[in-house]
């Protein structure tokens, strides 16, 4: 619109016309880039509600329409993982209904600091029964690969056990101690002297005084 006003009179073809004409000239320029910039907007608009109303998946969904939000797809790790946690926890329930696992049965708020007593078959000779005293420097939480870590003294010897929390081969489970701690382990027991670590004789009083009656 910054053409001087002889131009204009030059595009009417009438040097000599009214102002009139010109300004019906410029009311028709106006209306024209107003369509055009309309007519550019509709397109621009139909365009996009195509490229966002298009569903590629069709056959299988309705070929325009709103697509439905589906959940975050995970990857296939993540998604075998959380399959088998869903396994693990099925297998964890059953085996405290069928009591194969003793240990979470009989304390089920096993913690650090606790001081417990199990009864362990031999996996090849069930006649054969060992029993283990010792405290818990640490737990491990994995589902059915979950495990406790125990620790004591035996002739002046540290000694330690890692036993399976869910393990069939456990058959009694007694606390006997329990030391609340505020830490997620107890290693430094490992750098202090043995008697820190010392939590009594792996057997039971009775079954003790039994082996030493029969050695006298």
């Amino acid at each position: 619109m910054s053409m001087s006003r002889a131009t204009l009179l030059r595009c009417c073809g009438q040097r000599s016309s009214s102002l009139l004409q010109v300004k019906r000239y410029l009311h028709k320029v106006q209306i024209a880039q107003c369509s055009n910039s309309t007519q550019e907007q509709e397109n621009k608009q139909e365009s996009e509600t195509e490229q966002w109303f298009y569903n590629r998946g069709w056959p299988y969904e309705p070929l325009y329409g709103p697509r439905p939000k589906y959940p975050k797809r995970k990857s296939p790790v993540k998604r075998a993982i959380s399959l088998m946690r869903v396994v693990e926890s099925d297998e964890i329930r059953r085996l405290l209904e069928s009591n194969r696992a003793m240990l979470p049965k009989s304390i089920p708020d096993l913690a650090v600091g606790d001081v417990i007593r199990l009864k362990i078959v031999d996996p090849s000779d069930e006649s054969k029964v060992q029993w283990f005293t010792g405290r818990v420097i640490h737990l491990r939480k994995a589902y059915t690969g979950s495990s406790v870590t125990l620790r004591n003294v035996v002739n002046e010897v540290a000694v330690e056990r890692v036993v399976p929390l869910y393990s069939p081969w456990i058959r009694e489970a007694y606390l006997l101690d329990r030391k609340p701690t505020d830490k997620q382990d107890l290693f430094y027991l490992r750098e202090r002297p043995l008697k820190e670590s010392s939590c009594g004789p792996m057997e039971p009083p009775e079954l003790a005084n039994k082996g030493n009656r029969a050695k006298k």
